[in-house]
């Protein structure tokens, strides 16, 4: 048997670089990929979390200011 081995190794190879275009046209496709997929059981329901309190925003002409003013917890 030759001493060494085989001739060449893994480094070396030429390498295969990826044109700009189909760089965007893989971005592309990923993207329209993840907007479609739902995860779980995600498409199936419609509901949102009952326990969420939506904050309202109120207009300065409705504040009340006159009004008697409620004492924090900590004042109490």
């Amino acid at each position: 048997m030759p001493k060494g081995g085989r001739k060449g190794g893994h480094k070396g190879r030429a390498r295969q670089y990826t044109s700009p275009e189909e760089i965007d046209a893989q971005l592309q496709a990923e993207k329209q990929k993840a907007r479609q997929k739902r995860k779980g059981v995600e498409g199936l329901i419609d509901i949102e979390n009952p326990n969420r309190v939506a904050q309202t925003t109120k207009k300065v002409t409705q504040l009340d200011l006159d009004g008697p003013k409620e004492l924090s917890r900590r004042e109490r």
